[in-house]
């Protein structure tokens, strides 16, 4: 069987190449088409041979969708031979979908569509005039992929009209992200479980108003005041200087910068709780990363992560910017008598996110759509 990604995300998500490899090893016919700005800066040899990125509009042509849709399928239609694939995977509704459900009505191709975090909190939520046309290309799939079960409830509840809802139910399926391989090789550690001496809490995210930081050094001052001895270790970019200042006005906060894979591995090894509660998050690779190095995670309600875990099993989901509710769930867990058996059963469940297990899934899906 023989697949073409529209992939408009690859430069900015290279866990996109896990999937692909993996289909490789499963003898999966693998071409991926990465559509960009032409302002865009980018190393070709980072991506596979499989993959062609072709510049295909203008930056400014994002405002005028349409017009960049088409650039992005007239591109596709010169550079690729539509016959030489049994199906289109398409990997985000609006950008990557639409192009799909051109070669849907022009050449009659099959396709199934992923709907992410960007398609539900930005390209449904403020554009209006492309709604009709992304229930549409819901409709006209063979097959729809989302990475967790809060992202199909708000899919369908909000956005898909009633008269549509069973069908888009129907051929919706909940298919995570995956990480690395190396998280899952190495996952095995003995967690040492918090004590009255120190807490160690982790986030490991860029520093930005969306991932939310400065909620998280609220939450261990509120701790602290309540007699905890917590400390909080960031790791990441920093992008907004102005919370950078502020998060350093902490006592409690070490600032790492950006870390090595060794190097993060040594952290999540000698922290307890792993804590980020995005605004917006898509799936969240680090929820999976720190679970697979024995750590419970904080996570947001209604965003990516949520809902592929019982709450309070391997973690907890906390309301965007409910200061009260992530101190009570972090001492919900630091206070557990059996700390090291929730430790295990984090390092035990992360299982659901082998590449080699989702390929499997997705091959199967490819099956159906073809069929």
């Amino acid at each position: 069987m023989n697949v073409l990604h529209i992939c408009s995300y690859f430069i900015t998500g290279s866990f996109y190449k896990n999937l692909f490899d993996k289909l490789l090893i499963n003898k999966i016919g693998v071409r991926v088409y990465v559509p960009t700005s032409k302002n865009v800066m980018f190393d070709a040899s980072r991506y596979g041979e499989y993959t062609k990125i072709i510049k295909t509009h203008r930056f400014i042509d994002k405002f005028f969708f349409s017009i960049k849709i088409n650039k992005t399928y007239n591109k596709l239609n010169d550079e690729f031979c539509l016959d030489n694939y049994d199906v289109i995977h398409a990997h985000s509704l609006f950008s990557d979908g639409f192009v799909a459900l051109k070669c849907h009505k022009k050449n009659n191709k099959s396709y199934i569509v992923a709907v992410r975090n960007t398609d539900i909190n930005f390209f449904f939520r403020y554009f209006f005039f492309l709604r009709k046309r992304g229930v549409e290309t819901l409709l006209k799939s063979k097959r729809i992929v989302v990475l967790s079960q809060s992202y199909k409830e708000q899919l369908i509840s909000r956005y898909v009209p009633a008269k549509y809802k069973d069908e888009i139910e129907r051929k919706t399926k909940v298919v995570t992200n995956g990480i690395d391989d190396y998280w899952l090789i190495e996952k095995n550690q003995k967690r040492t479980p918090p004590n009255d001496e120190m807490i160690n809490i982790l986030h490991v995210a860029n520093i930005d108003k969306n991932k939310n930081v400065l909620m998280i050094a609220k939450a261990c001052e509120q701790l602290i005041s309540d007699g905890y001895n917590v400390t909080l270790n960031i790791v990441g970019k920093v992008v907004s200087k102005n919370i950078f200042r502020k998060i350093n006005t902490f006592r409690f906060v070490n600032y790492h910068g950006v870390l090595t894979r060794e190097e993060l591995t040594k952290q999540y090894s000698c922290n307890q709780i792993f804590v980020m509660i995005s605004k917006y998050e898509t799936f969240g690779l680090v929820y999976a990363e720190a679970m697979s190095r024995g750590l419970p995670v904080m996570y947001t309600k209604n965003q990516g992560f949520d809902g592929l875990f019982s709450q309070r099993t391997i973690g907890s989901g906390v309301e965007y910017n409910n200061v009260e509710e992530l101190v009570k769930e972090i001492k919900f867990f630091i206070e557990k008598k059996d700390f090291s058996d929730v430790s295990n059963h984090c390092i035990k469940s992360c299982g659901i996110f082998s590449w080699k297990k989702i390929s499997k899934t997705y091959m199967d899906i490819y099956e159906k759509a073809t069929n």
